[in-house]
């Protein structure tokens, strides 16, 4: 895991954090962000991932 992707419910903002070193546990990914980024848990969805693009998208971009 290289890459974590954080969303806020409240405000609906993605932040993309890079990472200098890989991170081996769950326990130890909510650690660094509640600790080290200050991110409540309570707020944030996240979830890890080591590439991939960021795409925005609209419904005209979706056949129906």
């Amino acid at each position: 895991m290289n890459r974590i992707a954080v969303m806020s419910y409240n405000t609906g903002d993605i932040d993309i954090i890079t990472l200098d070193k890989e991170m081996e546990t769950t326990e130890e990914v909510k650690n660094y962000l509640q600790e080290d980024c200050n991110y409540n848990m309570d707020e944030i969805y996240w979830m890890e991932f080591d590439s991939g693009k960021i795409s925005f998208l609209t419904s005209a971009d979706f056949y129906v």
